[in-house]
């Protein structure tokens, strides 16, 4: 592989798993000719008169520029790729820092673009793999940090012979909070496993009784599922992190400690809770301004403009401010 498809595919890569963008694919030199690829891609020299010029001149028409290379890099498929703006700094951070995409997030996209091919079977199999990594290792997260069982004693418990089924059923309902139940209906992704077991274990193909709509709302359940696991699971390996942080901010500010919650990778929600009047001394904008830098030194793609969500209440329900685009707004 050339140094060039290498960064090509580092690139593609971070866009289809972390921009979530169904047909990118990574390419193979095998796949075309080195001039083909440089024409796509818009490979070009810096050259003596200080300008840049491509090496192979690109045909005249088209989409042209990034468009180009999306609709050019799809796969077989006449689909053309869409990059949502509000992904970019996902992709951009998995690009600069060369991270991998987590196991389910790969499944996760692949049900994606198989569903949106009509290939129902492929779609129910791969987003129930991508639920099964997700569930695993929340499981065994949680049961450790949040319950302190040993690793051994979960091995024990969560074995081979505990199937999915009874995962999804009982366990995991008895692990996440109700907010969460709310998000996803579980008798869909029950659905859904069921539908897993009939192809893997008779027929090797989907029920023909079975309604279309019900395999795809039984797979966008699965995959609603397995993102919030993922977001859970991160939440949890940030505890102690964002303890600390609480605690900090407590100590500095001379505040209750906030509740700190992990929303999604770089997205927080702070909950500061008091107990009588609030403290007319106490300066709420600079409190948050203060967190938000605190809350960069921990992680650089940190934006408190865009990232940072904190809300101000009063026992016993009452909102007094909210904190959110960089401004502090007073209810």
């Amino acid at each position: 592989m050339t140094p060039l498809t290498s960064i090509a595919n580092r690139v593609l890569r971070s866009i289809r798993n972390f921009g979530i963008v169904p047909y990118v694919n990574e390419v193979k030199e095998s796949e075309g000719n080195l001039q083909t690829f440089m024409e796509r891609w818009k490979v070009s020299r810096f050259a003596d008169d200080q300008t840049w010029q491509p090496l192979v001149p690109v045909a005249p028409g088209g989409l042209g520029g990034f468009g180009q290379l999306l609709a050019s890099l799809g796969s077989a498929s006449t689909e053309i790729p869409q990059l949502r703006a509000s992904e970019w700094r996902a992709v951009e951070e998995a690009i600069q820092e060369d991270l991998s995409p987590v196991p389910e997030r790969e499944f996760l996209i692949n049900a994606i673009e198989l569903l949106r091919v009509g290939n129902l079977r492929m779609a129910v199999m791969e987003s129930i793999i991508g639920l099964e990594i997700a569930l695993a290792r929340y499981l065994n997260t949680y049961l450790q940090e949040r319950r302190g069982l040993s690793a051994a004693r979960v091995k024990t418990f969560i074995n081979p012979q505990l199937g999915l089924t009874d995962r999804v059923a009982i366990l995991l309902d008895l692990t996440i909070g109700d907010r969460l139940k709310k998000l996803v209906e579980m008798e869909d992704v029950l659905t859904a496993v069921r539908m897993r077991n009939h192809v893997v274990h008779k027929t090797g193909h989907l029920d023909p009784n079975i309604p279309e709509e019900t395999v795809r709302k039984s797979v966008n359940a699965v995959l609603m599922l397995t993102d919030i696991l993922a977001n859970e699971w991160l939440q949890i390996e940030m505890d102690p992190t964002m303890k600390s942080l609480a605690e900090e901010i407590a100590k500095v500010q001379g505040v209750p400690s906030p509740t700190i919650r992990v929303v999604r990778k770089h997205r927080i929600l702070m909950d500061f809770w008091f107990i009588g009047q609030v403290p007319e001394s106490l300066k709420l904008d600079e409190l948050c301004i203060d967190a938000g830098k605190r809350l960069v030194a921990i992680d650089k793609w940190f934006d408190p403009n865009e990232d940072l969500f904190i809300r101000f209440e009063q026992f016993p329900n009452q909102i007094i401010a909210t904190w959110h685009h960089g401004k502090l707004h007073r209810v």
